[in-house]
């Protein structure tokens, strides 16, 4: 005869108890710079949980997406921060300062942020600088000899920095993570362009790649990633396109009504289906656009929808003024939307959902007038292991 053990006659742990238990529900703190070190405060216990290097890795690895810590702006010798949120979130901007430059008065480039990483050029050292700010970790690059005139300072006008897919990664381990890099320049006749590819885990740059692009090119846009390719936005009309994997160039142009649109008035996009796309925006009205591939295998930029600004923001009387103050400010690759200033402020405007966050209420700010550089990673450094010992 067989005889069934009773459950109560098992040993049950009660919930905070069980290490896989616990581990499981700290793993859905939200993922704020506030959730892990406050958990870590509550019993020795759990500050061994959520400071083993693997719960960090489980951590970023359930939440996906990284939060929006603040932006970065571009001050003409190097980057400022400004923080998104709110305290006790709140990360402080002289925590993410950027180290001083080697040469004071020439200061760093800001070639702008992605991944974790910001991307500067060392103009008096003629090196691209890899900078991550959650950890101060940075890595100093030499620039190829092409890219340095005959004076010794790098000629470098733009550039983009991506991590390396696969690996084991998870996005925010940025420290020690393989990445790649693009820097471009352009020749004194503006006509034609050049690049070149770092990898960090060869620690090489590729050939030099060039491209001639009709009209004069002024890279003034910040850079977007699209599957495996970078793509910059031109003064001079045109859509640059940076394929990474062949390490080659391509050209696309803007939908003819656009080409004389103003740099400040379009801004490039990561389309849901993971394309290619444009804003452009149109006095009272954005026009969506994403790149298509005809029945001839022809791909080009065809008008999506159309979205009136007031039904969107709040312009009360500004509508009369709108012309002159709306302006297109940079886009958030993770969350797909864009930032508009006006007036009154400055919005983050979700291209999926039409969501419209106020990030800036005050119309004095100087960043009114800036791109913006949306700056997302997880922020768990702060939990202190050696506080077990306590």
């Amino acid at each position: 005869m067989l005889h069934c053990r009773s459950p109560s006659a098992a040993v049950q742990l009660p919930p905070l108890e069980d290490e896989n238990l616990l581990g499981e529900i700290l793993l859905r703190l939200p993922p704020l710079p506030s959730s892990l070190p406050r958990a870590s405060l509550v019993c020795k216990r759990w500050l061994g949980v959520v400071s083993e290097p693997r719960f960090f890795r489980s951590f970023r690895e359930h939440h996906g997406k990284p939060p929006l810590p603040g932006f970065f702006f571009f001050n003409g010798r190097g980057a400022d921060f400004v923080p998104a949120l709110d305290p006790p979130d709140r990360i402080p901007a002289a925590r993410f300062s950027q180290p001083p430059p080697s040469h004071r008065e020439l200061g760093w480039f800001f070639l702008g942020c992605r991944h974790g990483r910001c991307l500067f050029i060392d103009f008096a050292r003629s090196e691209a600088v890899v900078y991550v700010p959650i950890t101060s970790h940075q890595r100093r690059i030499a620039l190829p000899p092409e890219f340095i005139g005959n004076n010794g300072g790098a000629l470098v006008q733009n550039g983009g920095v991506l991590r390396v897919a696969g690996n084991g990664h998870v996005h925010g381990d940025c420290s020690l993570s393989p990445f790649k890099l693009v820097l471009l320049y352009i020749d004194r006749n503006a006509s034609s362009v050049s690049a070149s590819l770092y990898e960090s885990e060869s620690g090489v740059w590729g050939n030099i790649v060039s491209k001639s692009v009709p009209g004069a090119i002024g890279f003034v846009t910040p850079s977007i990633q699209v599957g495996n390719a970078i793509y910059w936005g031109s003064q001079g009309g045109s859509i640059l396109e940076f394929d990474i994997e062949n390490q080659s160039f391509g050209v696309i142009e803007k939908p003819a009504n656009n080409q004389h649109t103003h740099w400040s008035c379009y801004q490039l996009l990561r389309t849901q289906e993971n394309g290619l796309g444009l804003v452009v925006l149109r006095t009272v009205a954005l026009e969506i656009w994403a790149r298509k591939v005809d029945s001839y295998g022809t791909a080009q930029l065809v008008l999506q929808k159309t979205v009136k600004l007031h039904k969107l923001l709040p312009l009360g009387s500004s509508m009369d003024i709108l012309p002159q103050t709306c302006r297109l400010r940079g886009f958030d690759e993770e969350a797909n939307a864009i930032f508009i200033s006006l007036g009154i402020g400055v919005f983050m405007v979700n291209l999926e959902t039409l969501q419209v966050g106020n990030i800036s209420a005050r119309p004095s700010t100087a960043y009114h007038t800036r791109d913006y550089y949306p700056y997302r990673s997880f922020y768990t450094t702060a939990v202190d292991r050696r506080q077990r010992d306590i």
